[in-house]
């Protein structure tokens, strides 16, 4: 006999599962096991990256940029969902093709490729910090 109260699994309604999620707080739900779900301190890292990656002391390479950017896209929105950019549109066409690069990988997996290249490139670039600068002003060449 299969009621509503059996602890046999079921198929839940969309009502249902919707009242589930809602009940449960944010930082306790399990991943929604879908491709693309990403855990709340891989975001946290993310975010913090994201962050950091705008502080640098030099603008990185348009490679290293381009490789990003894909990264960025593919962890916030997913698989590209746009259009070729037009004949005229040339940063269009550089920001389509690094993020095209990445569609076929989950966003976790780019999310973790965006984290450890923010991290190559803060190590590379180093963050640019008032308040040290005032203190160690760099030595003229």
């Amino acid at each position: 006999m299969n009621t509503k109260h059996d602890l046999c699994p079921r198929q839940l309604s969309m009502y249902e599962r919707k009242k589930l999620e809602q009940a449960i707080p944010v930082g306790l739900r399990l991943p929604s096991g879908g491709r693309g779900a990403v855990t709340v301190s891989l975001q946290a890292d993310f975010d913090e990256a994201a962050e950091d990656v705008k502080k640098l002391k030099t603008r990185p390479d348009d490679e290293e940029l381009e490789e990003l950017y894909g990264l960025y896209k593919q962890s916030v929105i997913g698989d590209i969902d746009i259009g070729y950019p037009g004949m005229l549109e040339l940063q269009g066409k550089t920001e389509w093709e690094a993020w095209n690069l990445q569609k076929e990988s989950s966003k976790e997996d780019a999310t973790s490729a965006y984290i450890s290249k923010a991290k190559e490139l803060i190590e590379k670039y180093r963050i640019y910090n008032p308040a040290y600068e005032k203190t160690f002003p760099s030595k003229p060449s």
